[in-house]
Protein backbone atom coordinates (compact mmCIF):
# COMPACT_ATOMS: atom_id res chain seq x y z
CA UNK A 1 0.00 0.00 0.00
CA UNK A 2 1.35 3.39 -0.98
CA UNK A 3 2.13 6.09 1.56
CA UNK A 4 -0.51 8.31 -0.02
CA UNK A 5 -3.14 5.62 0.46
CA UNK A 6 -2.18 5.16 4.11
CA UNK A 7 -2.43 8.91 4.72
CA UNK A 8 -5.84 8.99 3.03
CA UNK A 9 -7.10 6.17 5.26
CA UNK A 10 -5.68 7.89 8.35
CA UNK A 11 -7.30 11.18 7.42
CA UNK A 12 -10.64 9.49 6.81
CA UNK A 13 -10.59 7.63 10.12
CA UNK A 14 -9.54 10.72 12.08
CA UNK A 15 -12.22 12.79 10.37
CA UNK A 16 -14.89 10.20 11.21
CA UNK A 17 -13.62 10.09 14.79
CA UNK A 18 -13.87 13.90 14.99
CA UNK A 19 -17.43 13.69 13.69
CA UNK A 20 -18.34 11.07 16.28
CA UNK A 21 -16.78 13.22 18.99
CA UNK A 22 -18.98 16.13 17.95
CA UNK A 23 -22.15 14.10 18.47
CA UNK A 24 -21.11 12.51 21.75
CA UNK A 25 -21.65 14.22 25.07
CA UNK A 26 -18.02 15.21 25.64
CA UNK A 27 -17.74 18.90 26.53
CA UNK A 28 -14.95 20.16 24.30
CA UNK A 29 -14.79 23.80 23.10
CA UNK A 30 -15.07 24.25 19.33
CA UNK A 31 -15.10 20.51 18.70
CA UNK A 32 -17.07 20.97 15.48
CA UNK A 33 -13.95 22.48 13.91
CA UNK A 34 -11.75 19.44 14.55
CA UNK A 35 -12.89 17.55 11.45
CA UNK A 36 -11.97 20.34 9.06
CA UNK A 37 -8.70 20.87 10.89
CA UNK A 38 -7.89 17.23 10.07
CA UNK A 39 -8.78 17.64 6.38
CA UNK A 40 -6.84 20.91 6.16
CA UNK A 41 -3.68 19.39 7.61
CA UNK A 42 -3.87 16.21 5.52
CA UNK A 43 -4.53 18.18 2.32
CA UNK A 44 -1.32 20.20 2.63
CA UNK A 45 1.92 19.36 0.86
CA UNK A 46 0.38 18.58 -2.51
CA UNK A 47 -1.84 15.75 -1.31
CA UNK A 48 -4.82 17.74 -2.59
CA UNK A 49 -4.86 20.70 -5.00
CA UNK A 50 -3.94 24.03 -3.41
CA UNK A 51 -7.39 25.52 -3.96
CA UNK A 52 -8.97 22.55 -2.18
CA UNK A 53 -6.58 22.84 0.77
CA UNK A 54 -7.43 26.56 0.93
CA UNK A 55 -11.15 25.77 0.80
CA UNK A 56 -10.77 23.35 3.70
CA UNK A 57 -8.89 25.99 5.68
CA UNK A 58 -11.68 28.55 5.21
CA UNK A 59 -14.23 25.86 6.07
CA UNK A 60 -12.27 25.27 9.27
CA UNK A 61 -12.43 29.00 10.01
CA UNK A 62 -16.17 28.91 9.29
CA UNK A 63 -16.70 26.06 11.74
CA UNK A 64 -14.55 27.79 14.32
CA UNK A 65 -16.50 31.02 13.97
CA UNK A 66 -19.81 29.20 14.00
CA UNK A 67 -18.88 27.44 17.25
CA UNK A 68 -19.12 30.82 19.00
CA UNK A 69 -22.79 31.28 18.01
CA UNK A 70 -24.16 29.35 20.98
CA UNK A 71 -22.11 31.52 23.32
CA UNK A 72 -23.09 34.86 21.82
CA UNK A 73 -26.26 36.74 20.96
CA UNK A 74 -24.32 38.76 18.40
CA UNK A 75 -24.52 38.16 14.66
CA UNK A 76 -20.75 38.51 14.33
CA UNK A 77 -20.00 34.77 14.70
CA UNK A 78 -22.64 33.95 12.07
CA UNK A 79 -21.29 36.60 9.71
CA UNK A 80 -17.77 35.26 10.18
CA UNK A 81 -19.05 31.77 9.48
CA UNK A 82 -20.89 32.87 6.33
CA UNK A 83 -17.97 34.89 4.94
CA UNK A 84 -15.46 32.10 5.61
CA UNK A 85 -17.63 29.48 3.93
CA UNK A 86 -18.36 31.80 1.01
CA UNK A 87 -14.61 32.16 0.38
CA UNK A 88 -14.25 28.40 0.72
CA UNK A 89 -16.99 27.83 -1.85
CA UNK A 90 -15.28 30.21 -4.27
CA UNK A 91 -12.09 28.14 -3.91
CA UNK A 92 -14.01 24.91 -4.46
CA UNK A 93 -15.79 26.37 -7.50
CA UNK A 94 -12.58 27.66 -9.10
CA UNK A 95 -10.99 24.23 -8.79
CA UNK A 96 -14.06 22.41 -10.10
CA UNK A 97 -14.31 24.77 -13.08
CA UNK A 98 -10.83 23.66 -14.13
CA UNK A 99 -11.97 20.01 -14.01
CA UNK A 100 -15.08 20.34 -16.15
CA UNK A 101 -15.68 17.23 -18.23
CA UNK A 102 -19.45 17.24 -18.87
CA UNK A 103 -20.16 18.13 -22.51
CA UNK A 104 -23.66 16.75 -23.03
CA UNK A 105 -26.17 19.55 -23.65
CA UNK A 106 -28.85 17.61 -21.80
CA UNK A 107 -26.62 17.12 -18.75
CA UNK A 108 -25.54 20.76 -18.75
CA UNK A 109 -29.16 21.92 -19.04
CA UNK A 110 -30.31 19.60 -16.25
CA UNK A 111 -27.49 20.64 -13.91
CA UNK A 112 -28.07 24.34 -14.65
CA UNK A 113 -31.82 24.00 -14.09
CA UNK A 114 -31.24 22.21 -10.78
CA UNK A 115 -28.81 24.87 -9.55
CA UNK A 116 -31.17 27.65 -10.64
CA UNK A 117 -34.11 25.96 -8.91
CA UNK A 118 -32.15 25.79 -5.66
CA UNK A 119 -31.16 29.44 -5.97
CA UNK A 120 -34.67 30.67 -6.75
CA UNK A 121 -36.04 28.56 -3.92
CA UNK A 122 -33.57 30.18 -1.50
CA UNK A 123 -34.74 33.65 -2.55
CA UNK A 124 -38.39 32.63 -2.17
CA UNK A 125 -38.23 30.51 0.98
CA UNK A 126 -35.34 31.93 3.02
CA UNK A 127 -34.25 35.45 2.07
CA UNK A 128 -37.65 37.12 2.75
CA UNK A 129 -37.44 35.90 6.36
CA UNK A 130 -33.99 37.38 7.01
CA UNK A 131 -34.32 40.53 9.11
CA UNK A 132 -32.34 43.55 7.94
CA UNK A 133 -31.39 44.41 4.38
CA UNK A 134 -27.59 44.02 4.82
CA UNK A 135 -27.95 40.52 6.29
CA UNK A 136 -30.58 39.55 3.72
CA UNK A 137 -28.24 40.70 0.95
CA UNK A 138 -25.42 38.67 2.47
CA UNK A 139 -27.56 35.54 2.67
CA UNK A 140 -28.70 36.08 -0.92
CA UNK A 141 -25.12 36.47 -2.13
CA UNK A 142 -24.11 33.34 -0.25
CA UNK A 143 -26.95 31.46 -1.97
CA UNK A 144 -25.61 32.59 -5.35
CA UNK A 145 -22.07 31.48 -4.47
CA UNK A 146 -22.98 28.03 -3.15
CA UNK A 147 -25.34 27.40 -6.09
CA UNK A 148 -22.52 28.30 -8.48
CA UNK A 149 -20.19 25.97 -6.59
CA UNK A 150 -22.68 23.13 -6.91
CA UNK A 151 -23.07 23.74 -10.64
CA UNK A 152 -19.29 23.75 -11.10
CA UNK A 153 -19.08 20.50 -9.14
CA UNK A 154 -21.79 18.85 -11.24
CA UNK A 155 -19.94 19.89 -14.38
CA UNK A 156 -16.90 17.84 -13.33
CA UNK A 157 -18.88 14.67 -13.90
CA UNK A 158 -17.23 13.19 -10.79
CA UNK A 159 -19.71 11.24 -8.67
CA UNK A 160 -18.00 11.87 -5.33
CA UNK A 161 -17.64 15.60 -5.94
CA UNK A 162 -21.16 15.98 -7.35
CA UNK A 163 -22.73 14.14 -4.40
CA UNK A 164 -20.60 16.17 -2.00
CA UNK A 165 -21.80 19.44 -3.53
CA UNK A 166 -25.47 18.42 -3.34
CA UNK A 167 -25.06 17.37 0.30
CA UNK A 168 -23.29 20.66 1.08
CA UNK A 169 -26.15 22.66 -0.42
CA UNK A 170 -28.70 20.53 1.44
CA UNK A 171 -26.87 21.14 4.71
CA UNK A 172 -26.59 24.91 4.27
CA UNK A 173 -30.16 25.20 3.00
CA UNK A 174 -31.42 23.31 6.05
CA UNK A 175 -29.29 25.48 8.35
CA UNK A 176 -30.76 28.64 6.83
CA UNK A 177 -34.34 27.38 7.08
CA UNK A 178 -33.76 26.39 10.70
CA UNK A 179 -32.17 29.75 11.52
CA UNK A 180 -34.43 32.15 9.65
CA UNK A 181 -37.71 30.39 8.84
CA UNK A 182 -38.72 27.74 11.38
CA UNK A 183 -37.21 25.38 13.92
CA UNK A 184 -36.69 21.94 12.41
CA UNK A 185 -36.84 18.65 14.26
CA UNK A 186 -33.45 16.92 14.41
CA UNK A 187 -31.89 19.97 12.77
CA UNK A 188 -28.47 19.18 14.28
CA UNK A 189 -28.32 15.89 12.41
CA UNK A 190 -29.95 17.21 9.23
CA UNK A 191 -27.31 19.94 9.05
CA UNK A 192 -24.11 18.39 10.37
CA UNK A 193 -24.24 14.83 8.99
CA UNK A 194 -24.61 15.93 5.32
CA UNK A 195 -22.04 18.68 5.91
CA UNK A 196 -19.42 16.28 7.28
CA UNK A 197 -20.18 13.82 4.48
CA UNK A 198 -19.82 16.56 1.86
CA UNK A 199 -16.42 17.68 3.10
CA UNK A 200 -15.13 14.11 3.24
CA UNK A 201 -16.37 13.44 -0.30
CA UNK A 202 -14.61 16.60 -1.52
CA UNK A 203 -11.43 15.45 0.22
CA UNK A 204 -11.55 11.97 -1.29
CA UNK A 205 -12.77 13.12 -4.69
CA UNK A 206 -9.96 15.61 -5.17
CA UNK A 207 -7.30 13.44 -3.53
CA UNK A 208 -7.82 10.78 -6.19
CA UNK A 209 -6.47 13.25 -8.75
CA UNK A 210 -3.10 13.20 -6.97
CA UNK A 211 -2.66 9.44 -6.74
Amino acid sequence: MRRQDIRTIMATLLFIAAGALYFCGVALPHKIALGLLVLTLFSLGGANPKLIALAFFFSFLGDLSGSFKAQSHSLIPFLGQMVSFAIGHVCFALHFLGKRSVRSRWAITAASAFAMAVLVSAFVVIVPHVKGMPLAAGVGLYAVIISAMMLAALMTGDKLISLGAVLFVFSDYTLAVNMFVTDLTYSKYLIIVPYFAAQLLFFLGTRVEKQ
